[in-house]
């Protein structure tokens, strides 16, 4: 037994440790933003959390009441910080602006109340404590316990409705299922807790702070070894959203997005095969739609905007690959005519490829 003690409590801290050091990780992180922002919340919030599982689990709080300061405050952030971080890694929020600030509220009074206890006289700090940890189910703060266990269910609820579509989904059924597989565990984490918090177990609760540091362990394995994580659900979900918005309207910016992501990321331009039907059907519009959009909106034709794409790939290889054949390069960036190539490369650049190629080498060696 006491083995059993000693080891969920080592796992609780090292879930406390990831947390730290997954949430340093977003401070470090290349690219920031939203999504690292709201990750590095959720991820310091956890380590709070856990760091609380486990000094409760020991009743350390009832001699240093300080030691458990924002626990509360972070259990009701670590909801909508998992809820729109992950929601802003998949685009669907982008932007946090008046209509989420709601989503705080809950937590801003928790800290409020939380100061307030802190500044009580310290006899009375450690009775009302001992007593909420002996017997919680007759403690005044047994309905605000009951509350942030909804609340923390709620986010993961609306979480899970957004992934559950794509369980079966053959683009992501491998990333969906992992998130709503640590949903789960989320869930079994909170359930385990709770109910060793009821039962004045430590042993229950500390088994519930190791479910949870599986979960950090997952997350730390995938954005060490599968960084594209969220890419391809973005994608998906992005298509998804672009294909329902159609439905109601035809949106245009929507169009424009999906198009570019069609050229710059699928790069279906390569594609020799592509013509105005083929890339309309990618857009889940009409021909005459797509044509419609490309002059009115882009003030090209199909012919000229897949071309100059092309044209654009064909002087990148020329750069960086000065040693291909320029046949394979023209063939490569998707003309099936080295004539056609050779004549629109000419168009747009001024030089053929053989002179703009030379062109690049001779500005190399000057650069030298």
């Amino acid at each position: 037994m006491h083995f059993s003690f000693l080891l969920l409590t080592l796992c609780t801290l090292f879930g406390c440790f990831l947390s730290l050091l997954l949430a340093m990780l977003q401070v470090t992180a290349g690219k920031r933003g939203i999504p690292n922002t709201l990750r590095f919340i959720h991820f310091i919030c956890n380590a709070v959390v856990l760091l609380g599982i486990s000094l409760i689990a020991y009743g350390i709080p009832v001699e240093f009441p300080l030691s458990v300061f924002l626990y509360p405050t972070c259990c009701l952030l670590l909801g909508p910080s998992y809820f729109f971080s992950i929601n802003a890694l998949t685009a669907k929020y982008t932007l946090i602006n008046r209509s989420t600030l709601p989503h705080l509220i809950p937590a801003v009074l928790m800290f409020i109340v939380e100061v307030v206890f802190q500044l009580q006289d310290p006899a009375f700090k450690s009775e009302y404590i001992a007593r909420l940890l002996t017997t919680p189910l007759h403690s005044s703060f047994t309905p605000i316990f009951f509350l942030v266990v909804l609340h923390i269910s709620l986010y993961l609820v609306l979480l899970m409705k957004d992934m559950l579509p794509f369980w079966s989904n053959r683009e992501i059924y491998k990333e969906a299922r992992i998130i709503v597989i640590r949903i789960y565990f989320a869930m079994a984490s909170m359930v385990t807790f709770t109910a060793g918090f009821f039962c004045t177990n430590s042993l229950i609760m500390l088994i519930g702070g190791s479910l949870s540091a599986t979960i950090q362990i997952s997350i730390l394995i995938t954005q060490d070894y599968y960084p594209a994580f969220f890419f391809a659900i973005r994608k998906e979900m992005r298509r998804k959203r672009y294909e329902h918005s159609l439905l109601n309207c035809l949106n245009t910016g929507l169009i424009k997005q999906r198009l570019e992501e069609l050229m710059d990321d699928e790069q279906v331009y390569k594609d020799m095969e592509l013509n105005l039907n083929t890339l309309a059907q990618k857009l889940s519009i009409s021909s005459h739609q797509l044509s419609q959009f490309l002059n009115d909106q882009l003030q090209v034709n199909f012919r000229n905007y897949v071309n100059g794409y092309r044209i654009r790939a064909a002087e990148r290889m020329l750069k960086e690959n000065p040693s291909m054949n320029i046949s394979a390069i023209c063939y490569e960036v998707g003309f099936n005519s080295k004539s056609t190539f050779y004549t629109l490369f000419k168009e747009q650049t001024g030089k053929t490829p053989l002179a703009y190629r030379d062109d690049m080498a001779a500005t190399k060696k000057a650069g030298k």
